[in-house]
């Protein structure tokens, strides 16, 4: 939170309760500068420090869907804890000791705690042709939803109707159809997208064996596969190339690693942030809809999806965001969007051809 704060501006305009502001600082989680409000709400106590009086001051970043945190300022501006909360979990971020900083981390499962319940068994529907889901806002307001080429929504001020609809990738020569000017950004190669690396493009060639669309990016999905072979979710953010050598990472390395192995084919590609449905994640939870990240690709002028992680795309992947690849909302904005979100019903849909 601190790197890149410029505590000099912060103090002037923090000097009473009410005082606001609006300041740039450094993002560590996306490694950009980001527009960040600040509201002094009180000069408080705060328990278990010595100091008479701290600033508390409420902070929330300019990115749609991030929660707002309460920080504590000291008299130098230093901050001494940072409280975050959801419906789900409550984040604490305090200043310590360095022997107590040191001390070994204790396993927490947090993504269990953003699992979004799933309204009914899905196991006996066909995953593979179009499911209509109502989504709504746990603060009883509709969320935002984006569109794609799969993906329909239309929204009432309650609810939001989004339709996924997979569509089998056509045996047409890969990266074939011409290339929009709002496209071609997706073919630029990027920090975490290293698609101009010759390791990336060597594995690319092997992967997807010359074949047509449908049969290169089922070919690539598979060595990804068996590529990263090491799943956890230790990774933070690894780029393409990280997890190229390293083989290790979690669905956001396995969408990245796909994205910079379709640029270095030719095709325009990008990530998607969403959720999905699982039936059992191996560790006691069951039917629900957790984070996820997928990938897509231009194809015969639209969009198509392919999920590496998982090895196919069906219609429970419900798009929240697409990006570059590089980090985008940053893991606070996602979390808040998933804590405020639930799924109230999931039925088939027949759409026309």
């Amino acid at each position: 939170f601190v790197d890149g704060l410029q505590t000099g501006p912060l103090a002037r305009c923090l000097r009473e309760p009410g005082h606001h502001c609006t300041l740039h600082a450094f993002d560590a989680t996306t490694g950009k500068m980001a527009r960040n409000h600040y509201v002094l709400k009180a000069m408080a106590p705060l328990p278990g420090w010595k100091a008479p009086v701290f600033k508390k001051v409420s902070v929330k970043e300019d990115v749609p869907g991030a929660p707002v945190s309460t920080v504590w300022f000291d008299d130098r501006l230093v901050p001494v804890r940072e409280e975050l909360h959801t419906p789900q979990v409550r984040f604490e971020v305090r200043s310590t000791t360095r022997e107590e900083a040191l001390q070994p981390l204790a396993s927490i499962d947090l993504f269990s705690r953003f699992f979004i319940p799933a309204p009914r068994e899905l196991e006996t529907l066909d995953r593979s042709a179009p499911l209509t889901f109502e989504l709504a806002g746990t603060d009883g307001v509709a969320p935002t939803i984006i569109e794609t080429d799969e993906q329909q929504v239309h929204c009432d001020g309650v609810v939001c109707r989004v339709t996924v609809t997979p569509r089998p990738i056509p045996p047409s020569p890969l990266c074939a159809g011409e290339v929009p000017a709002e496209v071609a950004p997706f073919l630029l190669p990027g920090p975490f997208v290293q698609s101009d690396a010759v390791e990336i493009c060597d594995f690319a060639r092997r992967a997807a064996d010359g074949g047509d669309a449908a049969t290169a990016t089922i070919n690539l999905t598979r060595a990804i596969s068996r590529h990263v072979s090491v799943r956890h979710l230790s990774s933070v953010y690894d780029s393409a190339l990280t997890v190229l050598r390293s083989g290790e990472g979690d669905c956001t390395e396995f969408a990245l690693l796909a994205a910079a192995s379709l640029r270095a084919l030719g095709c325009p590609s990008r990530v998607v942030n969403g959720i999905v449905f699982v039936s059992d994640d191996g560790r006691g939870h069951q039917r629900f809809f957790g984070a996820h990240a997928w990938t897509q690709f231009w194809q015969d002028g639209r969009w198509y999806s392919m999920d590496a992680a998982f090895g196919h795309f069906d219609a429970t992947h419900i798009a929240l965001e697409v990006h570059d690849g590089s980090p985008s909302s940053g893991t606070s904005a996602m979390l808040g969007i998933l804590s405020g979100l639930k799924v109230v019903s999931v039925r088939t849909s027949i759409l026309p051809p």
